[in-house]
């Protein structure tokens, strides 16, 4: 099989560069914030977790990578090579930011020895035995063929001759209070350069010695470096024209194929170490098993949904030390399609738990571990999530019209099989209008073929059908104002637990009398 990428199977993605528009409902941009710090990753990998694959087969090779890459020694040796191509990068990069050709060559040559390194070492470790996936079978097979082609075309050999040649150019620099001494050790006598150096730098005779800039910079030699390159040109002329002559025959030869995959290999590797510190905070994440929904005919008997041990990863990573642990829940949707509406008392966790349904159903789609010590799970043709939201006193609307405004595009999409979150909708409404609303949205998602659930404070919602499931944010029993945070399928409750609020916040009618005055 040919490689091109190790985050698509023979398809060609455009990367989106634009968060997803449920990205902020489902506080996945603390997610990768997160990821970037503990990665030390720069944001150019954010591309990755934006583009979303459209075709199954794009995540079980996803998934088949990740797998491989939990092997501490191939992980170790893509690492390895990673950091080879990273710094053979930078010095193309230098190599690119000058225009004198001695530069030019120096830095090449770096490039090229590091590059070479890196290649041979991954192809020789024998890591093919180990690796399964065949994302990195393939990878493997292109290098060791790229490894090859370099041989054959001479660029190791005259690699080695370069750098031979280079190592054996040694000599020592002594600044002293009234001269600057370049000595070689291979000669016979000690080479005093300081008159071609002064005359190169146009330093008088009683000029001030310390020369400013001298190693200041990795991307421009400093004048000294630059005079010191020139005045070894002069006497070994045939030495650096073989530098060059290296430089320019073999200047197009890296693989930006390698390259491409040494920056789209950090997708797993910075969620890996996402995975490592949080299982360190004693929570789960699993690769979770993945079915496809196929057909219509195919839904009811191949789409299970279900999970053990959910949890919203956000708010695991905002809690402080002292906090109180993340509640981790399990859950079955029992039909395909399906809806879940999920009331009890505010504060309870009822949006929490849509979160981390939310998140688990996108880490799935991008071929992750998901948020659970354990799930089944469709592959959804699409996530989309309606969140509460303040009204913006800029639109001219009414709240009630701004929720319609922005649930209308998710209603006129026509794509089937999707995961539908719906959070306190229609909250200013009467309510029997949230009750007919409420029940005609759900409706209209279920003909779609969608899962689904509903956090509402409208219990009648939550009556229960072949498509339609109640669940209910617990509470201790015996002391109402204690949540639980746990989630439980149950019949609706037909209370909400407000008194317990409003006494905590001390807004009975006495109280609220007695600061008015």
């Amino acid at each position: 099989m040919d490689f091109s990428s190790i985050l698509f199977q023979n398809s060609n993605m455009v990367l989106s560069n634009h968060e997803p528009v449920f990205f902020r409902d489902l506080h996945l941009h603390d997610i990768m914030e997160k990821i970037l710090v503990l990665s030390e990753k720069e944001t150019d990998i954010l591309s990755y977790f934006y583009t979303i694959p459209n075709r199954i087969e794009d995540v079980y090779y996803r998934q088949e990578i990740y797998t491989d890459l939990m092997n501490p020694n191939i992980r170790k040796r893509i690492e390895k090579l990673c950091r080879k191509m990273e710094f053979t990068l930078s010095r193309q990069s230098m190599v690119a930011q000058t225009e004198d050709t001695l530069v030019q060559a120096a830095y090449y040559l770096e490039a090229a020895s590091e590059y070479a390194k890196g290649i041979e070492e991954f192809v020789t470790c024998s890591l093919d035995k180990e690796i399964q996936s065949k994302g990195l079978q393939a990878f493997y097979t292109y290098s060791l063929n790229e490894w090859k082609s370099l041989q054959e075309n001479g660029f190791y050999k005259m690699l080695e001759e370069a750098s031979g040649i280079l190592a054996g150019l040694t000599y020592t620099i002594s600044v002293q209070p009234d001269k600057i001494v370049m000595e070689e050790e291979s000669l016979e006598e000690d080479g005093n350069y300081l008159e071609e150096i002064k005359q190169l730098l146009q330093l008088e005779e009683d000029s001030d010695t310390q020369i400013p800039g001298v190693f200041s910079d990795m991307v421009e030699p400093g004048l000294l470096e630059r005079t010191m390159l020139h005045v070894l040109n002069r006497n070994h002329p045939d030495t650096f024209e073989q530098f060059v002559y290296f430089y320019q025959k073999y200047e197009g030869v890296f693989s930006d194929v390698i390259f491409r995959f040494t920056k789209e290999v950090n997708f797993y590797l910075s969620f890996l170490i996402l995975a490592e510190k949080t299982k360190e905070k004693g929570y789960d994440f699993s690769l979770p098993q993945l079915t496809d929904q196929g057909s219509r005919e195919a839904y009811r008997e191949e789409s299970k949904f279900n999970g053990i041990g959910i949890y919203d990863t956000a708010l695991l990573w905002k809690r402080n030390k002292t906090d109180a642990p993340v509640i981790t829940n399990d859950f079955a949707f029992l039909n395909h399609p399906s809806f879940f509406v999920l009331t009890g008392p505010n504060q309870g966790g009822k949006t929490t738990f849509a979160r981390a349904l939310g998140q688990a159903v996108y880490f799935s789609l991008m071929g992750l571990p998901v948020n659970a010590s354990y799930m089944e799970i469709p592959f959804f043709r699409g996530l989309s999530t309606h969140f509460e939201t303040e009204e913006s006193l800029m639109s001219n609307a009414g709240k009630l019209k701004e929720e319609i405004n922005r649930l209308e595009p998710m209603m006129l999409s026509e794509d089937e099989g999707q995961f539908i979150i719906l959070n306190e909708l229609f909250t200013t409404a009467t309510t029997a209008d949230a009750y007919s609303m409420g029940k005609h949205v759900m409706s209209h998602f279920l003909e779609r073929n969608c899962y689904g659930i509903y956090v509402t404070h409208i219990q009648e919602l939550a009556e229960e059908s072949e498509n339609v499931k109640s669940l209910v944010a617990q509470v201790e029993e015996g002391e109402e104002k204690k949540r639980t945070f746990r989630i439980l399928p149950m019949k609706p409750q037909g209370y909400g637990y407000s008194e317990s609020l409003v006494k905590e916040f001390h807004l009975q009618y006495e109280d609220i009398v007695r600061r008015l005055l």
